[in-house]
Parts: C-alpha cells; structure tokens; sequence
C-alpha cells in the first residue's frame, strides 16, 4: 500500500493556533491510554522510535488533520 508524505506543521500561518496544537498534543501524550484502541496505540509506538519533542509534533499534525 503506497503511503503519501504528510508535510508537519509549518511556521506559517496563525502562531496561536499552531501553540493550542502542540499544547494539546503535549496533554494527550500525558493522558492517553494506550490500550484502548488505535491512537493511542500509535502515540505509543511512535513514542518507541522517535524524540519526544516530534512524537509530540506528530500528534500536533495528527490532531489539526483530523479537526
């Protein structure tokens, strides 16, 4: 299955918006269950493999996709 490239969350645009983003990703990182079903599963593994500060990025990205 081809995937395509997501671009993160660039420094354009409003600067609120994109601290509110992270700021959530920051909290549901802290909160989530990782045994419940698909995100958090996904935030943990991602946690596994890669920097703190980009898995919380990721979920950021992740977050303003799906809103």
């Amino acid at each position: 299955m081809l995937t395509r490239h997501q671009p993160g969350i660039s420094k354009r645009g409003n600067i609120y918006l994109r601290r509110m983003f992270i700021r959530g990703a920051r909290a549901m990182l802290l909160r989530v269950e990782y045994d419940t079903g698909g995100f958090g599963q996904w935030a943990h593994q991602l946690e596994a493999r890669a920097p703190r500060n980009k898995v919380i990025v990721a979920i950021a990205n992740k977050l303003a996709r799906i809103a």
